[in-house]
């Protein structure tokens, strides 16, 4: 049992989202053919793992829908609560900090992103901002391990000039996130409140 516990605290979670594709330009199905890979792992062991494909997702999400459902109210009640404890964290440096240490790490990221707007002028300057934000976040939160960049990090994002407010994002993407730094930025928030 503690051997389990002290597995689990010194893993690795690492998350594969292959396929995620959003649109609202035509009348198809979003992510049929998603697949989320979701392991465990100690140093290169993987010792728990599962996989998620569109089916099985759209079952859980008909479950929590089913779980909010039943408690609307007490929802409710935690959001606001959430919305003032929120308020405390941010006021506090020492928090921020690490909740920015939290943050996942990219180890694969291939995105094509298309958008368009009603106004071609805004779309162009979407397109813009978008591909600016993008390329400052994405340095921040790469891997170490992360050998090629040009093979591991590649997106697109391109405008479509028709009039219509409209998007269209394909994404594959792989990160990891150690537990032990989750748990101590949840402690360092629960004392923070």
């Amino acid at each position: 049992m503690i051997t389990l516990v002290l597995l689990t605290l010194f893993s690795k979670i690492e998350v594969n989202i292959e396929n995620l594709d959003i649109s609202n330009l035509d009348n198809r199905q979003n992510n049929e053919q998603i697949t989320v890979k979701i392991k465990l792992k100690f140093l290169k062991l993987t010792w728990a793992w599962a996989k998620l494909d569109y089916a099985k997702m759209k079952k859980l999400e008909l479950k929590i829908k089913k779980a909010e459902e039943k408690n609307k109210g007490l929802q409710k009640k935690i959001n606001a609560r959430i919305k003032q404890d929120l308020k405390i964290i941010l006021k506090k440096q020492n928090v921020k900090k690490e909740i920015l240490k939290a943050i996942p790490r990219i180890k694969k990221f291939e995105a094509k992103i298309a958008i368009s707007t009603e106004n071609f002028v805004v779309t162009s300057y979407a397109v813009a901002v978008i591909s600016i934000g993008i390329s400052n976040i994405l340095p921040h939160i790469i891997s170490s391990k992360v050998k090629s960049l040009e093979k591991c990090i590649r997106y697109n994002v391109k405008p479509l000039y028709i009039e219509k407010n409209g998007y269209s994002i394909k994404l594959s993407i792989d990160f990891t996130i150690e537990i032990l730094r989750i748990i101590k930025t949840a402690l360092m928030i629960k004392k923070s409140v």
